[in-house]
C-alpha cells in the first residue's frame, strides 16, 4: 500500500492542484483542436494577451503560452485551496466547477471582449471547448485539492454572526 503524506499548506496545495488540472484541460483542448472541432486552445489565447496574432505560434509564442497559462491555472489553484478554507469542502465538485466556469467567463468573455487577448475571433465550437475544459479543470481541481490536502486545513474559518435574540414577549 503506498502512503502519501497530506500536504500542509494551502498555497503549495492550490498550486500542485492547479497544474495538476491544468494537465486534463490542454488535453481537452488539445484533442479538440487536432480533430479541428476547435479553432484555437486556452494557451493560445492566453499568449494572445501578450503578443501580437501573427508571433502567437511562433516558439516563443508557444512557450509564453504555456507558462502564461500554467501561472494562471497555479493562482486558480490557490484561490480554489483559499475558497475551500472559507467556506469548507462541502460540495467541493460543484464549487470547483463554479470556479472553473467563472474563470472561462471573466477570461474569454469579458477580458477578451474588452480587447486583451489579440484573438478575437470565438466560434460557438471553441467557445463550448473552452467552456467544458475549464469546467473540468475546476471539477480535477477540486478533487485534487480534497485528496491531497490535510482535512484540517479546509474546515470553516470565519467568526459566526450569532443567533438571532429571542423575543420573550409571548
Amino acid at each position: 500500500m503506498i502512503y502519501i503524506k497530506k500536504i500542509n499548506d494551502r498555497v503549495l496545495a492550490g498550486i500542485i492542484a492547479g497544474l495538476g488540472a491544468n494537465i486534463l484541460k490542454n488535453a481537452i483542448e488539445q484533442f479538440a483542436f487536432k480533430s479541428r472541432y476547435s479553432k484555437n486552445t486556452g494557451i493560445m489565447k492566453a499568449v494572445g494577451f501578450f503578443m501580437p496574432k501573427r508571433k502567437i505560434k511562433t516558439q516563443l509564442g508557444k512557450l509564453n503560452g504555456f507558462l502564461a497559462d500554467n501561472a494562471v491555472a497555479a493562482f486558480l489553484g490557490v484561490c480554489t485551496s483559499y475558497l475551500f478554507t472559507f467556506t469548507g469542502k462541502d460540495y467541493s465538485l460543484v464549487k470547483g466547477i463554479a470556479m472553473g466556469d467563472l474563470t472561462w467567463s471573466f477570461a474569454y468573455g469579458v477580458l477578451a471582449r474588452l480587447g486583451a487577448s489579440s484573438i478575437k475571433e470565438q466560434d460557438p465550437k471553441t467557445s463550448f471547448t473552452l467552456m467544458i475544459s475549464h469546467a473540468a479543470f475546476g471539477l480535477t481541481s477540486a478533487i485534487l485539492l480534497t485528496k491531497l490536502v490535510n482535512p484540517n486545513l479546509y474546515k470553516p474559518h470565519f467568526k459566526s454572526l450569532g443567533s438571532p435574540k429571542r423575543s420573550d414577549s409571548n
